[in-house]
């Protein structure tokens, strides 16, 4: 898993736990975030919408305002 660089609870009560290699996975993937952090971060705590994602298990967070 590697290195944690920091968690944050969803308002459903979920942590999620931001390690360097997600951190690193995000960044090469989508560049245009790369310096939102502490924004990726504050979308997952108060999101202004969660939807579904494609793959089974996993949501999409978004937060208003926030972002490149």
């Amino acid at each position: 898993m590697g290195p944690k660089l920091d968690s944050v609870q969803t308002p459903e009560g979920e942590v999620v736990v931001l390690t360097e290699a997600a951190w690193s996975h995000i960044a090469d993937e989508h560049p245009e975030i790369a310096s939102c952090r502490d924004e990726v971060l504050l979308a997952l705590a108060k999101p202004d919408a969660v939807t579904d994602d494609p793959h089974a298990g996993r949501r999409r967070f978004y937060r208003r305002g926030v972002g490149p």
